[in-house]
C-alpha cells in the first residue's frame, strides 16, 4: 500500500481532470472514501487554478492508520478559512472532513482530514 503520494502540475483549467486521473491509481487504497478524495482534490486544485494566480498546484495525500489527509499547495496569494465564502466548494470539503485548515509558508497550503 502507498502511504504516501504526491503530484505536481501547471495551474491550469486542465489540472483537475489530469489529477483525478492520476488518484484512479489509487482507488484500492482508498477503498470506499476514493469517491470523497477525488471531489476533495477536484474542488482544492480548482480553486487554486480560478481563484489564484499560481503558476503551479500541487497535491500530496498521505495515508496514516485511519486518516487520510489530502494537500493541496500552491504559490498563490491564499486565504484563512474565516475569510472564504461558503460556496458549494468549501461545503463540501466541510462536509466531508473531519478537519481542515490552512498552512503558509514558502507555499500556500489547503490541507483536509477524513477518515479512512
Amino acid at each position: 500500500m502507498r502511504t504516501d503520494t504526491a503530484v505536481e502540475l501547471p495551474a491550469t483549467l486542465e489540472a483537475p481532470r489530469r489529477l483525478r486521473a492520476r488518484l484512479e491509481r489509487l482507488r484500492d487504497d482508498l477503498g470506499e472514501r476514493f469517491d470523497d478524495v477525488v471531489l476533495i482534490v477536484s474542488e482544492l486544485v480548482a480553486n487554486s487554478v480560478v481563484h489564484t494566480d499560481s503558476r503551479r498546484v500541487s497535491v500530496r495525500l498521505k495515508l496514516r492508520g485511519d486518516t487520510v489527509r489530502v494537500e493541496v499547495s500552491d504559490d498563490g496569494h491564499g486565504f484563512t478559512p474565516d475569510d472564504v465564502t461558503r460556496r458549494w466548494g468549501i461545503a463540501v470539503v466541510e462536509r466531508l472532513a473531519r478537519r481542515w485548515g490552512v498552512d503558509r509558508g514558502k507555499r500556500f497550503t489547503v490541507w483536509v482530514e477524513i477518515p479512512r
